[in-house]
């Protein structure tokens, strides 16, 4: 299978119900991506959005909503606050069902200056 079809194939699966096929072409493609364009790259971050809606229709919304603070947070630095995909990962997860979990703690204390 061509790497270009990877991501659209992940999202028809995903469409299809087919959640665990999704999820393992999902585990094999974001590293992929991670290596060959980058962690912030606008592909990588799609992909992992798509990772988090596999794992937001699989129940666990703990992982779906680690996985889109950590993109809304890289578009929100990419393309800007007001931009159509920020806000758009950030409805994601305002609609996630029940509380969403906080943000980790930093371990540790750090001197303010």
């Amino acid at each position: 299978m061509g790497r270009r079809r990877q991501p659209a194939l992940a999202s028809l699966l995903t469409d299809k119900g087919e959640l665990d096929e999704a999820e393992r072409l999902y585990a094999v493609l974001v590293p992929q991506l991670v290596r060959r364009r980058g962690p912030d790259d606008l592909q990588t971050l799609e992909a992992r959005v798509g990772l988090a809606r596999v794992h937001l229709r699989l129940g666990r919304h703990g992982d779906a909503a680690q996985a889109l603070r950590e993109v809304l947070a890289k578009r929100r630095l990419r393309l800007g606050e007001h931009h159509a995909d920020t806000l758009a990962v950030q409805a994601e997860l305002d609609r996630l069902p029940g509380p969403v979990p906080p943000r980790p703690r930093r371990n540790g204390w750090r001197r303010r200056r």
